[in-house]
């Protein structure tokens, strides 16, 4: 990975420093990384032609650019272009020669995404071309990350505890889809343990009635005053 530095920016454009840099070109010199650019929020004119560029996202810091020559680049998707859609000034593009160029209707969509561009890839926009990409383009998805995975733990089968009190209260078996899965947890085997007990108590209190209530309720008192 090549990546653009202060040093090489200011020797090429002969600037003082970053915030001066008016006109920039690094034609075909094997940059990936740009990301020097949003510390350049004067620059006008961006020429970054025959590099391996992936991404259009720096450029969105340069709020006075107007010319954008990025052409023979790695640009992968029509996407990238919402980073150049709030970029007021920004009226002449070239993004010929990259991936996303290949993209059905890729002249019309690019237009419909960056309506106020004068020319694409050297050639000007004319009005009848600028309605028929407002109504013949595609509309380009933003770029974002897939959603995580959302993990869903499976049901667990009834604990043999579990069981054994049902049969001594006269319940009938519970169904493995009535048993809410515990959360996944690193604890150690008792806690593992009282926790699975404990899940298994408080889903047999609900189905107990008031007589069976007030047996569990006195064997609690008796095991909490022995402890």
């Amino acid at each position: 990975m090549v990546k653009l530095t202060e040093a090489l920016v200011l020797a090429r454009s002969r600037a003082s420093d970053l915030e001066h840099v008016r006109k920039f070109n690094c034609w075909g010199s094997n940059l990936s990384d740009i990301s020097i650019l949003r510390q350049m929020p004067n620059v006008q004119i961006i020429s970054l032609s025959v590099n391996k560029i992936t991404t259009l996202a720096d450029i969105a810091y340069c709020p006075n650019v107007e010319e954008l020559y990025i052409r023979r680049n790695e640009i992968p998707s029509l996407s990238e272009i919402h980073h150049l859609s709030n970029l007021p000034k920004l009226r002449n593009v070239w993004l010929a020669d990259n991936p996303c160029a290949d993209t059905e209707k890729y002249r019309l969509s690019v237009l419909r995404a960056l309506p106020n561009l004068q020319k694409l890839d050297n050639i000007a926009v004319t009005t009848e071309e600028l309605n028929e990409a407002l109504e013949s383009g595609l509309d380009i998805p933003k770029p974002g990350k897939s959603p995580p995975t959302t993990f869903e733990p499976r049901p667990l089968p009834p604990l043999p505890s579990q069981l054994k009190i049902r049969q001594q209260l006269g319940l009938k078996p519970i169904s493995i889809e009535k048993v809410t899965p515990m959360k996944p947890r690193v604890a150690s085997s008792a806690k593992s343990r009282n926790a699975n007990l404990l899940q298994a108590v408080l889903h047999l209190v609900n189905e107990l009635d008031p007589e069976s209530l007030e047996v569990v309720g006195d064997a609690v008192r008796n095991r909490l005053e022995i402890l």
